[in-house]
C-alpha cells in the first residue's frame, strides 16, 4: 500500500515538473516575443519620428521664409494713442501663414513631440542630434551633387575643346571595375594623355583616380607623385571622381596623416594649412574605428590635425 502511495506521489511530482517546465517555456517564449515586438515597434516609431522631423523642418523653413517676407509693422499715428476708437488695421497673420502654422501643429501632434516635451520623456539633446545629423546628410548630398554636376560640365567642355582622341584615351586610361582593358594598354593611354593633353580635365581625373586608389592601398610614394602632378596645374584644383569625391583635400588629408606617423611634422602642418585655406567648404571621407566610413567637414578634420600636431 505504501509502495502504491509512493508511486502515485512520484508520478504526481513528475507531472507537476513537466507542467512547470511547459509553463516556463511558454512564458519565456511570450516574453521573448513581446521583447521583439517592442523593439520592432521602437525602431518603427523612431523611423517615423525622423521622417516627421524632416517634414517639420521643411515646414519651419517655409514659415520662416513667409514671416521674413512680411512687411514690418508701422507705428500708428499719435491720434490712436489717446483715442478710444481702435485702429481699423490690425496686424494679423495671412491665411497662408495660418495654414502653415496649423500644419506645423498637426505634425507636432502626429509625432507626439509636443506631448513628449510636456512629459519630459525625451532628452531635447537627442532631438537636436537627430536634426544635426539630418541637416549634415543633406549638406553632404548637396555638396557631392554639385561636384558631380561640375565634373560632367568639365568633361563636356573637354569633348568640345579637344580631339576625339582625348576621350578615347580617357576611357582606356581610367580605372573601371569589370573592364577588360589590360594594364599595359591602360598605362600607355595614361602616358599619352600626359604628353598630348596635360591641361585637359580628363587627364586630371585619371591622375586623381590613381592618387585615391594609391592612398587606399597605402602607397604613399605613388600618392605623392600624383599629388605633385595635380598641384603643378591650377586647373586641376577642383578635380573630382565619378562618385562625388573631391580629390585634392582627400589626398592632402591622407598625406598629412602619413607624415605625422613618420614624424614629418612641418610637412604635415603645411598640408593642414592648405586644407584650411583652400578647402574649408569641402568634405573628406574617412574611416574611423568602430564607425566605418564617414564624411567629415574639413573644419573637423583640421581640428583633429591640430590636436595631433601639438
Amino acid at each position: 500500500m505504501k509502495r502504491d502511495n509512493h508511486l502515485k506521489v512520484s508520478i504526481l511530482i513528475a507531472l507537476l515538473a513537466v507542467l512547470i517546465s511547459a509553463l516556463t517555456g511558454v512564458y519565456s517564449y511570450h516574453v521573448s516575443s513581446s521583447s521583439r515586438k517592442l523593439q520592432k515597434n521602437y525602431h518603427q516609431k523612431m523611423d517615423s519620428l525622423q521622417q516627421e522631423v524632416a517634414r517639420l523642418d521643411e515646414k519651419i523653413i517655409l514659415l520662416s521664409e513667409a514671416l521674413s517676407a512680411a512687411p514690418e509693422p508701422t507705428r500708428q499715428p499719435a491720434v490712436y494713442l489717446n483715442s478710444k476708437k481702435k485702429p481699423t488695421s490690425v496686424l494679423q497673420p495671412s491665411g497662408a501663414k495660418l495654414q502653415t502654422l496649423r500644419q506645423v501643429e498637426q505634425i507636432l501632434d502626429s509625432t507626439g513631440l509636443a506631448q513628449l516635451a510636456e512629459n519630459e520623456n525625451v532628452d531635447p539633446s537627442i532631438l537636436q542630434q537627430m536634426y544635426d545629423e539630418y541637416a549634415q546628410r543633406n549638406q553632404i548630398a548637396s555638396y557631392r551633387q554639385q561636384l558631380l554636376e561640375k565634373d560632367r560640365d568639365r568633361l563636356d567642355a573637354d569633348s568640345k575643346n579637344y580631339a576625339e582622341e582625348l576621350m578615347s584615351l580617357y576611357e582606356m586610361a581610367r580605372l573601371q571595375r569589370g573592364s577588360d582593358i589590360d594594364r599595359e594598354t591602360r598605362e600607355r593611354a595614361f602616358d599619352e594623355m600626359l604628353a598630348k593633353y596635360p591641361d585637359a580635365y580628363a587627364t586630371a581625373k585619371v591622375i586623381g583616380q590613381r592618387a585615391l586608389r594609391s592612398a587606399f592601398r597605402g602607397n604613399t610614394a605613388a600618392v605623392e607623385e600624383y599629388y605633385n602632378l595635380l598641384r603643378q596645374n591650377d586647373k586641376f584644383s577642383a578635380v573630382a571622381t565619378d562618385r562625388g569625391t573631391e580629390v585634392l583635400p582627400n589626398v592632402e588629408h591622407y598625406l598629412a596623416q602619413q607624415y605625422l606617423r613618420e614624424g614629418r611634422i612641418e610637412d604635415a602642418r603645411l598640408l593642414r594649412d592648405s586644407l584650411e585655406l583652400n578647402y574649408s567648404d569641402s568634405y573628406i571621407i574617412t574611416r574611423e574605428t568602430g564607425a566605418g566610413w564617414r564624411w567629415l567637414p574639413v573644419s573637423q578634420v583640421v581640428t583633429k590635425l591640430d590636436r595631433q600636431l601639438k
